[in-house]
């Protein structure tokens, strides 16, 4: 998350906790704070190219854009979108996320940033990954599944644990704590582990 939208959310969640309602409108907090380009930006998620087809959006003034965005929560909608989408691209092995992550390290040359990721082996993955781990894009972290789900599955389940832990004893505790409570046997649980974006 860029530092932006972590202002945003952090304004946000700052109100939550002084147990503001949200209103329509546009906060004071948000006057002179994003630049045009984040507005239009903003704007374009918020309404799509039809309902814009007869304006032009960098004719239009900074108030003119809050006016028409109108609304905290399509700030707050639009940053978290933009986040969400930012960690689906950091778990990607796409040309574009190999290519920011080596460009990130410094590895211009490295025999990844020629060769096609549809054509990558093991060995190939699991460079990538040490690469992504080490430019801080991925962290591994860990969660309590059934144990019919191994894990090769961990990944691709239907129902992904509810949290995960960043280290394995977290994840182990809260799993202990879930079987006693539901005095059930020890083991239809297990600890798992994925690497996940950040």
């Amino acid at each position: 998350m860029n530092i932006t939208a972590q202002t945003v959310v952090k304004h946000f969640l700052m109100r939550l906790g002084e147990g503001q309602q949200f209103h329509t409108g546009i906060h004071p907090f948000f006057k002179n704070f994003f630049t045009k380009q984040e507005l239009i930006d903003i704007t374009s998620y918020i309404f799509n190219e039809h309902e814009l087809s007869e304006v032009d959006l960098k004719l239009l003034t900074h108030d003119e854009l809050l006016d028409i965005i109108d609304d905290d929560m399509s700030i707050l909608r639009f940053y978290l979108n933009q986040w969400e989408q930012q960690l689906i691209l950091h778990e990607s092995h796409s040309t574009q996320e190999v290519n920011d992550t080596l460009e990130q390290l410094s590895n211009h040359n490295h025999y990844l940033r020629n060769k096609m990721p549809e054509d990558w082996d093991k060995y190939d993955r699991s460079n990538f990954r040490s690469m992504q781990l080490k430019a801080g894009k991925i962290i591994k972290v860990y969660g309590i599944y059934d144990i019919s789900v191994t894990q090769d599955q961990a990944t691709d389940v239907d129902t992904p644990p509810k949290r995960f832990y960043e280290t394995q004893e977290q994840a182990t505790e809260v799993m202990t704590t879930m079987i006693s409570e539901n005095d059930s046997e020890d083991g239809y649980l297990h600890v798992l582990y994925l690497y996940k974006a950040v």
